[in-house]
């Protein structure tokens, strides 16, 4: 059965859930819990709705640790992403939360940082500050997040790493606050 992540839209497949029965499972793309609640039939290749409360919500925030949620911003720092090429060469686009989705401009996902840009999903990836630790992820675009040359999942990145979403290059900036 594929489901659609309720936080970030990310579909991936899971085994049939029995009718009445819950189940929970971590979502590969953004590492919340997403609790399944089979309250109907579905076909194997159906995509669960995003309707709270139904089918497929999200549950507390958790890392992939099972721990509590670790998204915050890195304590005395300053993070953003600088974009070397592209559409929005030249702009800096500092973090005032610790998760910054990327996507197409006017594509309706929702994109603190959107592009003008075809190769762009809509909600195409994530940066995800978990304190000090900074994460990319790729939010299963059809084109792909590249660090270098190797299209990735998801990559941990530091100080003056770059990635390519589409025709844009991004440098992440973390400087002291």
């Amino acid at each position: 059965m594929l489901v659609r992540c309720p936080s970030c839209s990310y579909g991936f497949d899971i085994i049939e859930v029995t009718l009445g029965v819950k189940a929970t499972v971590v979502c590969p793309a953004c590492a919340r819990v997403v609790v399944i609640r089979s309250g109907a039939t579905h076909t194997d290749d159906a995509t669960l709705p995003f309707d709270p409360g139904t089918l497929a919500t999200v549950e507390e925030a958790t890392d992939l640790a099972g721990g509590r949620s670790t998204l915050a911003l890195p304590a005395g720092k300053r993070v953003s992403l600088a974009i070397v090429a592209g559409p929005r060469k030249g702009e800096v686009v500092p973090f005032e939360k610790p998760r910054v989705l990327i996507g197409r401009a006017g594509g309706g996902g929702g994109a603190e940082l959107e592009l003008d840009d075809a190769d762009v999903s809509r909600k195409h990836a994530t940066v995800e500050c978990h304190g000090p630790r900074i994460v990319l992820r790729d939010l299963a675009s059809t084109n792909g997040t590249f660090v270098g040359e190797e299209r990735i999942d998801s990559r941990e990145l530091r100080d003056g790493d770059e990635f390519r979403v589409g025709a844009s290059r991004f440098l992440l900036v973390v400087s002291a606050d």
